[in-house]
């Protein structure tokens, strides 16, 4: 069983858990990678938030500079 550790955690959300069938504090995450059948090697990935409003705990920050990555 997993342990809700996060409470201000910028773009924090409401993930739904298949497992447990309940919603947990967290975030999706999206992996793209490369297999030739029997390897995997994971390429990019992207840590997504939930685009429901009411699932939103935390939301984006206004003051960060949108033109650097940092």
């Amino acid at each position: 069983m997993t342990h809700n550790r996060s409470k201000s955690v910028e773009l924090l959300a409401k993930v739904y858990d298949h497992v447990f069938h309940r919603y947990q504090k967290g975030f999706t995450m999206l992996t793209l990678g490369w297999s030739d059948g029997y390897n995997f090697l994971p390429v990019d990935f992207a840590m997504l938030s939930s685009s429901t409003e009411s699932n939103c705990l935390v939301k984006a920050s206004t003051t960060i500079d949108k033109k650097t990555k940092w």
